[in-house]
């Protein structure tokens, strides 16, 4: 994970401590696994101007309500000090930097509740990727 101040392990190790289970997130949710990207699936943001891609990324795979489809979402691992914070990456939520794995997916997971809770699988653009579709960010 380059610049990025945590293992990929650790971080989906925190991730699945906080999202998996039914209502982890916020009613209606239910995490099914947290993975690193596979090859060929969609990065979680267009690529910069330069034309790369330079962040990897962790996929929380989920399921909302009713839904039947398999829903995955991509999250970068945004290096230390993007934020502005020499060596603490910035907080998907509120862009704050934190300081822990765990700090980070609360993060995440208050990103969820609130894009989910105002129509993220209604509005989102989507990418298939054999059985997941990918909701963008």
């Amino acid at each position: 994970m380059s610049g990025f101040p945590w293992t990929g392990e650790v971080v989906v190790r925190a991730l699945r401590e906080r999202l998996l289970g039914e209502g982890a997130v916020t009613a209606g949710f239910a995490g099914l696994d947290v993975r690193a990207a596979l090859p060929g699936e969609p990065p979680p943001r267009a690529p910069g101007p330069d034309g790369a891609d330079a962040v990897d990324h962790v996929v929380v795979l989920l399921r909302w309500r009713q839904d039947p489809c398999l829903y995955g979402v991509a999250f970068a691992l945004e290096p230390g000090g993007a934020s502005g914070d020499e060596g603490s990456p910035p907080g998907v939520s509120t862009g704050l930097p934190v300081d822990s794995p765990q700090e980070w997916a609360q993060e995440v997971a208050w990103w969820l509740a609130e894009e989910l809770g105002t129509g993220l699988v209604r509005r989102a653009g989507r990418a298939r990727v054999g059985d997941v579709t990918f909701l963008e960010r």
